[in-house]
């Protein structure tokens, strides 16, 4: 598992490690820009080259000036460093200490002293203006950005916007460029990755410590291209402070082993001790969704499994699914006879499913199961909220956290998020924002379903790190929550279900897509390969 520290958290750790552990923010500035230094030379110079290091004036253009400090002793490459501070109409050289003295009320205490020590061992700094297009120009092997770093908030405009957009079009011109970022790409939010007005288009991102959430989620992981990190001299125990207040987040690797993350099985075992599983799913329009919902459950080692459904989606599937125990009537459904349901895949929104929803949340409030809710079963929960006329997004929270059972997951993807939440769906874009609410508020747990899905409840945050495009299908989704069913059955805490199963739905894509292509995977093939973790 890795840990992944948001804006805040990240100023947290520097500011008690300088404050603290009486460790200069120069000092950190300094390892942090020579540990990158060494990284570039190692994987990107060569013998001729030209770089090109664009630093602006807070702390990530400090770590820029020391990348290009370290790089520039090397004699067989060439190398350009830029300031921009936003504070010039015309480009002019500092290469003396008498013309030092004109930048130094528009950068950091700190960048200043960089700049000095820069121009007395011979270098040169070029502080860019509106003119900079006659400067930054030609070919570059490399350009290291270094404007913005992790503190960025508001939209970027003027020169800066303009630089950014000669980085990418230097870059797009020349596909042998590469394009490396300092901490995030500039221009991109740190926490949501949204770019705000303009963005650096990286093909690599060298980071400190721990990953930032734009690194795994998108529109931010497609600007960030590899993302690679360095480990400079961060105290762990004021990380273990944050920690404990529940600022971070967690991801897995996509290489971690997926054998550690399924269901154990043990040699004094019966069907039992593998969990009793309810999925309330199917319709007569939407039986395959029973079917995919219940078949994952099978695969990922459920020991019993009741599918309630239309009587025809039960005909249907009655040869289909041998293993399963059918029922054609949802009231006959006993809480006590089940430790786990999975509601809703396929149920529509007909009178009869909303007369299942509220059957559930009316007798199993107070029950020691574990649920999921998906799909219609999230779109008629939504229709209730409305019916009380609830439409702020903190008091649907709130509303949720008194009607559904205490163990509750909902895995709404974008469209099923806005209704049930009322938020506009131009402001989804990035999930994250919305992510930080629910941990402030929901008891519950939600999937928020997207490209890299975010798992989160009150004080826990997990992104998933492993998927492709090859899910996004009809039908993906139900195959997820046949999966997060299996791990709840199977007595997991909801929380630490959602994360596992969306990591195993995710590999399982990718392994599904690699024997044929991204466009040819259907759901099924998803359950083929759950044969084979």
């Amino acid at each position: 598992m890795q840990y992944i520290l948001d804006a805040k958290s990240v100023r947290c750790v520097e500011n008690m490690t300088i404050g603290i552990s009486c460790f200069p923010g120069i000092m950190l500035m300094e390892q942090a820009g020579t540990l990158a230094a060494k990284e570039i030379s190692d994987r990107f110079i060569k013998k001729g080259g030209r770089i090109a290091v664009v630093c602006g004036k807070g702390n990530n253009g400090g770590d820029g000036l020391v990348i290009g400090r370290h790089l520039s002793e090397n004699k067989d490459i060439t190398v350009e460093i830029f300031l921009v501070t936003g504070d010039t109409k015309q480009t002019y050289m500092i290469d003396s200490i008498e013309i030092l003295q004109e930048i130094k009320e528009h950068v950091s205490d700190d960048n200043y002293n960089m700049i000095f020590y820069i121009i007395a061992r011979g270098g040169k700094v070029i502080v860019l203006g509106e003119d900079y297009e006659a400067y930054i120009t030609g070919y570059y092997d490399l350009i290291v950005d270094a404007l913005f770093g992790i503190g960025l908030n508001r939209e970027v405009t003027g020169l800066y916007k303009n630089i950014i957009l000669k980085i990418n079009s230097l870059s797009e011109d020349n596909e042998k460029t590469f394009v490396l970022s300092v901490d995030v790409p500039s221009g991109i939010n740190t926490d949501n990755g949204l770019a705000m007005g303009a963005a650096v288009k990286a093909s690599h991102t060298i980071t400190f410590n721990y990953k930032k959430p734009c690194h795994l989620i998108y529109p931010g992981k497609k600007y960030c291209g590899e993302v690679i990190i360095i480990y400079i001299n961060f105290d762990n125990r004021f990380f273990e402070e944050i920690k404990e207040q529940g600022d971070y987040i967690t991801t897995w690797d996509e290489n971690d082993v997926i054998n550690d993350l399924i269901p154990p099985r043990y040699e004094d075992s019966n069907k039992g001790t593998y969990g009793r599983l309810c999925v309330i799913a199917g319709c007569e329009r939407m039986p395959g969704a029973a079917l995919l919902c219940t078949e994952a459950a099978y695969r990922m080692g459920v020991g019993y499994v009741c599918l309630s459904s239309d009587e025809k989606v039960t005909d249907i599937l009655a040869v289909r699914l041998p293993e399963a125990v059918l029922n054609n009537n949802y009231k006959e459904i006993n809480d006590n006879n089940y430790n786990a349901f999975v509601i809703g895949p396929g149920i529509s929104k007909n009178d009869r499913a909303v007369h299942k929803i509220k059957y559930i949340l009316d007798n199993f409030r107070d029950s020691d199961a574990s649920f999921v809710f998906d799909a219609d079963a999230i779109n008629i929960i939504a229709e209730l909220l409305d019916e009380r006329g609830i439409i702020d997004t903190i008091e649907r929270i709130n509303m949720l956290n008194s009607i559904l059972p205490e163990k509750s997951i909902l895995t709404p993807h974008k469209k099923e998020l806005s209704g049930l939440l009322k938020i506009n769906m131009d402001k989804l874009a990035s999930l994250y924002d919305v992510a930080v609410t629910i941990r402030e508020y929901s008891k519950a747990v939600f999937v928020l379903k997207d490209a890299h899905s975010i798992v989160v409840t009150k004080g826990r945050m997990h992104i998933n790190n492993v998927g492709c495009n090859a899910l996004s299908v009809a039908g993906s989704g139900d195959v997820l929550s046949g999966i997060i069913g299996a791990y709840i059955a199977q007595h997991y805490e909801c929380f630490e279900a959602a994360c596992l199963a969306c990591h195993v739905h995710g590999f399982v894509g990718k392994k599904a897509a690699e024997k044929t292509n991204m466009q040819s995977v259907i759901p099924g093939d998803l359950i083929e390969e759950l044969k084979h973790l």
